[in-house]
This record gives structure tokens, C-alpha cells and sequence, in this order.
């Protein structure tokens, strides 16, 4: 079926070019259900689509709880325009349409396959910390990520955190079955300690495997703890 439409391309951070097909809406999300997976907890687990209606593309926020950005303004629903930045948990995409063409879904078959099951998430400490013992920087690979990899993976193990000479922070988080259970930071420990270490962005960390909790100190959920601790994070930078 031919029609006149824009023919509009996503570009991805870390994972190059997808085309849009008017035919088939796509959404976003943490999930590995969605059709591009933003691996980060400030992300929904549904949290935005992207279809062709009335010949242009609209993207709509699924109430998300952080919401979706474009050109820097929070939207609900907005129709895409060439040069336009999506912002999605502090992740970019960018949008590229060209000249309104004669559109066959055989030109942008190949284009939408390689957008299916998009995982953002190419960095070398991400897919290790998926299948074994890791050890990298936090400007690397942020706790946030970090954090949210051993949730989706259901990983039993001992972060260990250590931080640089200007900000020395020493501490561990034990996770089981991807949830957070016990934290030592300094004399701390349980929900306390958790919410200091959350708050790191710089140092090293290691996680190491099946190193199992000595007890249980924690009874909050880990999205509350990491929600907490960015709050105060963000205080402290208003501040």
C-alpha cells in the first residue's frame, strides 16, 4: 500500500539508526517486552509510544512516572518534527524525518526488524555484570544502571563500592534475587547505609556473585531506596 508520509529515523545513543514504519506503532520501556528497552529505573516499565497518525508520527507518555521530555519540555502527546531530541530517564534519541515521499513496506522492512527488542545498553561492564562477577568505574556504568541490571536479572551477590581520595566512601550492598537486603556504609548499616551508598557517582565498584547477605537489614523495596536516594541527591544539587 503506498501513501505520502514523512519518512522519519530514530537515532539511538550507543545503537545507531532505526525507521519508523507507519504501520506498526512502537513503544518504550524498561521491559524487555517493549520494543526499545531503556535499561534504567527512572524508566517506566511502559512508558512511552511512538506511532503514524494522520500521515505524521505522535509520540504519547504512557503516565510514566518520571515522565517524557521533547526539546526539553515535559509532553503527554506531541507530534515529531525533524531535529527533535526525546528524552526518556536522561536517555536521548534523536529524530530525523526527510523529504514526504512514496512510502512501500518493502523500502523499511529490514529498517524496523533491526528496531525490535532494542536494548540500550552496549557498554562492556553492563553485559558482564549480567553474567558474572564485574568490576568497573561509576562513571562508566552509573549505580542507577548498575542497580537496576542485578533487579532485571534477578542476581544474588555483594556490591562492593569504594571512592576516590577527594570523596572516600567505602561501603557494600547485598542483593538476593535482585532486591537490595542489607548495606554497610561506614558505621552504618540497613536502609541508612543503602541510601548513601545510592548516592554515589564516583569510585569503583565491584559485584561479585552468590556472596550471600549475613542477614536481612532492609525491609524497603528497592525502587523506594533508589527513588530516596535520588531525591536527596538532587537536593543537594539544588542546594
Amino acid at each position: 500500500m503506498l501513501g505520502k508520509i514523512p519518512r522519519m529515523f530514530l537515532f539511538l545513543e550507543y545503537k545507531g539508526r532505526i525507521s519508523l514504519n507507519p504501520d506498526n506503532p512502537i513503544t518504550i520501556g524498561r521491559t524487555p517486552k517493549n520494543d526499545i528497552v531503556v535499561s534504567s529505573l527512572t524508566v517506566s516499565r511502559r512508558h512511552a509510544t511512538i506511532a503514524c497518525e494522520n500521515n505524521c508520527y505522535v509520540i504519547r507518555d504512557l503516565n510514566s512516572r518520571n515522565g517524557t521530555f521533547l526539546n526539553g519540555n515535559l509532553i503527554t502527546e506531541a507530534k515529531l518534527l525533524d531535529g527533535d531530541i526525546i528524552k526518556i530517564g536522561g536517555y536521548q534519541i534523536t529524530v530525523h524525518a526527510v523529504e514526504e515521499a512514496e512510502f512501500c513496506d518493502d523500502d523499511t522492512l529490514k529498517d524496523f526488524e533491526s528496531a525490535l527488542s532494542t536494548t540500550i545498553d552496549l557498554r562492556r561492564e553492563a553485559y558482564a555484570l549480567m553474567v558474572g562477577n564485574v568490576q568497573g568505574d561509576l562513571k562508566t556504568l552509573g549505580i542507577d544502571e548498575i542497580v537496576q541490571i542485578i533487579e532485571v536479572n534477578h542476581k544474588t551477590g555483594m556490591l562492593a563500592l569504594n571512592g576516590t581520595e577527594k570523596k572516600p566512601m567505602m561501603g557494600c550492598l547485598y542483593f538476593e534475587n535482585g532486591e537490595i537486603v542489607h548495606a554497610l556504609y561506614e558505621d552504618k548499616k540497613g536502609e541508612d547505609a543503602a541510601i548513601h551508598l545510592l548516592q554515589a557517582s564516583e569510585g569503583r565498584f565491584e559485584f561479585i556473585t552468590d556472596k550471600n547477605s549475613p542477614f536481612r537489614s532492609i525491609t524497603k523495596s528497592t525502587l523506594w531506596l533508589m527513588y530516596e536516594a535520588n531525591r536527596i541527591r538532587d537536593e543537594h544539587t539544588i542546594a
